[in-house]
């Protein structure tokens, strides 16, 4: 079982133990508005995320939800409103233009977070198809300072990237590697990858273990991908065991 994941279950003897549902979740969704990202389709963008938050809606609906946007600058679409509450995300919300400012959006995800109350579940969904290239108030060792305290206080930081190795930039920011997911920079890639944000959390919602999956993976890779199956399998090693290398990335 991955490391981020011992905690989710405990057993006792033959019989498999999980927490309650009670726990009340505060969520941060960053969602990529840079020019980039006009190569998907404007109605896969709107389907994907707001699938996903109607899927959270159901799973957790005492959530409290703040969606904000990144290209040079970051917008907040919604901040802490109730799930049940927030409507669906328009094309006027989404709409691609200039360079993407990674880690400031990154660091305005985790300033909410920090207001949240401790004894919530903190989340952080950042979903991006490019690489930090306009940040004007957060360098990488920042970011990084920011992303591990944020993690010493519990909160769980997943990561999707399009069109480059995720897992290994993310991994390079200090984000566990089974909480990072490479996606193909298609539609499909990005359809696949949002359902498997959804299922991941999902089972972290449940008290199992929140990894993506080797079949989320290939699935949000593969350039024709095929709808995901709901799964509970929580073992994400690579075949071979291969190594993952941090990316660097420029300060």
């Amino acid at each position: 079982m991955p490391l981020a994941c011992q905690d989710a279950v405990k057993r006792t003897g033959k019989d498999l133990v999980r927490p309650e549902l009670a726990k009340p979740v505060d969520l941060v969704v960053a969602i990529d508005t840079s020019g980039s990202m006009g190569q998907f389709s404007h109605k896969v963008i709107l389907d994907s995320v707001n699938s996903f938050i109607a899927n959270q809606k159901k799973t957790t609906p005492e959530t409290t939800i703040s969606v904000i946007t990144f290209s040079e600058i970051i917008t907040t679409l919604y901040y802490k409103v109730s799930i049940v509450d927030v409507p669906d995300i328009t094309a006027k919300d989404i709409s691609p233009q200039s360079s993407t400012a990674l880690y400031d959006a990154f660091a305005e995800g985790l300033e909410i977070l920090n207001s949240s109350k401790e004894s919530n579940n903190q989340i952080i969904l950042v979903i991006t198809d490019g690489l930090e290239n306009m940040s004007t108030d957060n360098t990488r060792s920042q970011i990084v300072e920011k992303i591990a305290k944020g993690i010493e206080k519990g909160y769980l930081i997943k990561f999707l990237g399009g069109g480059h190795d995720a897992v290994g930039i993310g991994l390079g920011l200090g984000i566990a590697e089974d909480c990072c997911l490479s996606f193909t920079n298609n539609d499909d890639g990005l359809g696949s990858a949002m359902l498997a944000a959804s299922q991941s959390l999902n089972r972290h919602a449940l008290g199992e273990c929140h990894s993506f999956t080797p079949l989320e993976r290939a699935s949000s890779q593969s350039k024709d991908a095929c709808p995901l199956p709901r799964v509970k399998n929580c073992h994400v090693s690579f075949a071979g065991g291969l190594a993952r290398t941090p990316t660097a990335a420029s300060p």
